[in-house]
């Protein structure tokens, strides 16, 4: 645990090799231009200056536990709800987001979710879960923007962070972060956004305060 409020976690060898090439087949030939925004079922979003990188999701089904990609997002409920108090399961969830940057991509300052205060409201995003297949051998690190955490991650390793306080409360900035510029190598990351409250009766989707 690096900070406890609002948490940052890190976990050594999280995922394996045999998972992350698992991961890496399902989206054999999908990675397209990252986009942000996307706000219903099948919607890609726009693409956007702000991130440069290739991305891809995996829809997971929550009872195929022989595939890696749900084994993997179990696991990664499983610690948000022992580490972070999180109240999320995977039905109904977000799919997972699959993310290579390459040399001199990056994600510039943002926030996952609602990190301007305020109460948490149902089917809002309630953590970050990053899991790293590979690294960068240069850059790529993680950055708190306003939070004064510099993460440089390992391979396997699990970020996980968490912009819902205990007490129902929103982050106000400590959970705005980038993914520094890659200055060499590549970096593959999977991604995992929890929410709490939702279900395959009531999916991320369905809820408006995406």
């Amino acid at each position: 645990v690096l900070r406890r409020e609002p948490l940052v976690a890190l976990v050594d060898d999280f995922v394996d090799e045999a998972e992350c090439a698992a991961l890496r087949a399902h989206v054999d030939g999908r990675l397209k231009r990252a986009r942000t925004g996307a706000k219903t079922a099948g919607d890609e979003g726009e693409l956007d200056s702000y991130r440069r990188a290739l991305s891809a999701t995996i829809e997971v089904d929550p009872y195929d536990g022989d595939d890696a990609a749900t084994r993997v997002s179990e696991r990664v409920f499983a610690l948000a709800r022992e580490v972070a108090g999180l109240r999320a399961w995977l039905p109904g969830q977000e799919a997972l987001s699959v993310i290579e940057y390459g040399a001199n991509d990056e994600y510039r300052p943002h926030c996952d979710g609602n990190c301007a205060g305020g109460p948490y409201e149902r089917g809002q995003r309630a953590a970050t879960a990053i899991a790293f297949c590979e690294t960068a051998a240069r850059g790529g690190a993680t950055a708190f923007t306003r939070g004064g955490l510099v993460i440089t991650p390992r391979p396997r390793q699990l970020l996980l962070f968490a912009y819902k306080h205990a007490n129902g409360s929103m982050d106000d900035g400590h959970t705005e972060h980038s993914g520094c510029p890659v200055d060499e190598g590549r970096k593959w990351i999977v991604t995992q956004w929890l929410r709490e409250d939702v279900s395959l009766e009531k999916p991320w989707y369905s809820f408006d305060n995406w």
